[in-house]
């Protein structure tokens, strides 16, 4: 777990994103993220992806930004920022980091490469897939990220 400077920028509604994943949660999760005593979410340079395909840090995510976001059904729309429901540049928050690889990596083999690394609050719920190995029975569950 890592500790740094807390920027609490998810748009509560519609989505709490999780920055340059362009990964969204549903609304009933995001309202717990924000609603928690250690909300938080993502640091302040935590990335999101703007519709015209340009990076943009946290701290600088105004109002009417469109972001990326994923559906439920895992297709990536833009969403429109319209609130910020927990912001706060003097926040200090522990953040865990989550490596993340591309989908059918082989995580045993010593030579894969890391897409990125998604670093969030312990107590902010993510999207992960469900540990089936048939494409068809895969699921998308929600998880907090100190359980992932």
């Amino acid at each position: 777990m890592t500790v740094g400077r807390c920027l609490t920028t998810g748009p509560v509604a519609p989505f709490c994103i999780a920055g340059m994943l362009g990964v969204a949660a549903e609304v009933g999760v995001a309202a717990e993220c924000a609603g928690s005593a250690a909300a938080g979410c993502f640091p302040a340079d935590a990335a999101v992806l703007l519709e015209r395909g340009q990076l943009k840090p946290m701290s600088t995510l105004a109002l009417g930004d469109t972001v990326a976001v994923r559906k439920q059904d895992g297709a990536i729309a833009y969403e429109d920022i319209y609130a910020f429901g927990h912001k706060d540049a003097a926040a200090h928050a522990h953040f865990v980091q989550i490596s993340v690889y591309p989908m059918g990596a082989n995580l045993s083999d010593t030579e894969h490469e890391t897409r990125g690394v998604l670093e969030l609050t312990p107590g902010h719920f993510i999207p992960v897939s469900s540990n089936s190995t048939a494409a068809a029975d895969l699921k998308t569950v929600y998880k907090r990220a100190k359980d992932v």
